[in-house]
């Protein structure tokens, strides 16, 4: 007999044993865990695929591995003559000096004829002294003018700004005195320029299309 209760027993704890399994099992602890590695396995995945996407993007960018990527970058190559509009400037051309020098000396013809007498000394010494301090220059895009006390006065026009230009002869036709009138009512003096004729008809050339039809004709 108490073999037989001992026999109950272990059937008994046996029993109890697989109920508990299969109330765990109809619970769903055991798909829950299942759940739960299957998770974890799929993040991990998601994390190397992760990692693997960098690693290309980074092979790419860098040119390694031989290949090429799918998305080029468009880039300036320097001397293929294209370049982004807004780095594009305007190129001018070289300023060319046509002439630079002094008044012409026979502005001092006169005063020396009348500088023994006491009228002739002033205007002598002011011509000389012309000759030492003033100085032309003609070039393409300019007329600048220095003069005053020791040079040191100087103006400047462009030719867009003249209005009209008058000029008289000296001395034959070898020079001449000439004034340009500017847009705005100002006026510039030159006297005694040499070579008067190509210096006048260069001037002409550069001047504005109205402000030439106005000006005096180089005869």
């Amino acid at each position: 007999e108490n073999e037989k209760e001992r026999e109950r027993e272990r059937e008994r704890a046996h029993e109890r044993l697989e109920w508990q399994a299969h109330r765990m099992a109809f619970v769903g602890f055991a798909p829950l865990n299942a759940a739960r590695g299957v998770g974890c396995r799929a993040r991990a995945a998601t994390g190397r695929n992760a990692r693997a996407a960098v690693g290309v993007r980074m092979l790419a960018k860098s040119g390694g591995g031989g290949g090429k990527s799918e998305s080029p970058v468009a880039k300036f190559t320097p001397g293929s003559g294209k370049a982004p509009r807004a780095s594009e400037k305007l190129k001018l051309e070289p300023e060319e000096v046509f002439f630079d020098g002094k008044p012409s000396w026979t502005e001092l013809i006169v005063p020396a004829l009348t500088v023994l007498t006491v009228i002739g000394i002033i205007p002598f010494i002011s011509a000389a002294a012309r000759q030492v301090w003033v100085k032309y220059r003609v070039t393409s895009r300019r007329i600048a003018v220095d003069g005053g006390f020791q040079g040191k006065d100087h103006v400047e026009i462009v030719y867009r700004d003249v209005d009209e230009i008058r000029y008289i002869r000296r001395m034959g036709g070898a020079s001449a005195d000439m004034v340009i009138f500017l847009k705005d009512g100002a006026k510039l003096e030159l006297r005694s320029v040499p070579d008067f004729r190509n210096v006048y008809q260069f001037i002409l050339k550069q001047l504005p299309a109205d402000a030439r039809e106005k000006s005096q004709p180089c005869y």
